[in-house]
């Protein structure tokens, strides 16, 4: 997925952890989130919530790839954009972002959780 990312000009800031993912959304502002929500060490759901609080207008877009729909709903509840099952294809990625872009400003920033945290620049 990263380098996907990267080649619809993404800049990309990876988070492997809920622990990591906590750092990254109080280092830096992103406009778009792509989140696991089986991280190692909890569930994307705490993110989610965390992010509702400390930027609330940061829009999430969920990737899961287990039958969770306990954490699947939990998260529609929180507010995410959409909800990407795995394993999708680059095309489902890229349906996902050029939506997200359509609704944003030129410049957009991404951040991905677990498998990414990116930073994307439309052109």
């Amino acid at each position: 997925m990263l380098r996907a990312l990267r080649r619809y000009d993404c800049e990309v800031h990876e988070a492997s952890s809920v622990a990591a993912a906590t750092r990254w959304i109080f280092l830096r502002k992103f406009d778009l989130v792509f989140l696991d929500l089986g991280l190692p060490d909890g569930s994307g759901v705490e993110v989610i919530k965390l992010l509702k609080q400390e930027a609330p207008a940061t829009p999430v877009l969920v990737v899961t790839g287990g039958l969770d729909w306990e954490a699947a709903h939990a998260a529609l509840r929180e507010g995410v954009v959409t909800v990407l099952l795995k394993p999708f294809d680059i095309a489902e990625l890229k349906r996902s972002l050029d939506m997200f872009k359509l609704r944003t400003i030129p410049r957009c920033e991404v951040s991905f959780s677990s498998t990414v945290t990116a930073t994307a620049t439309a052109g």
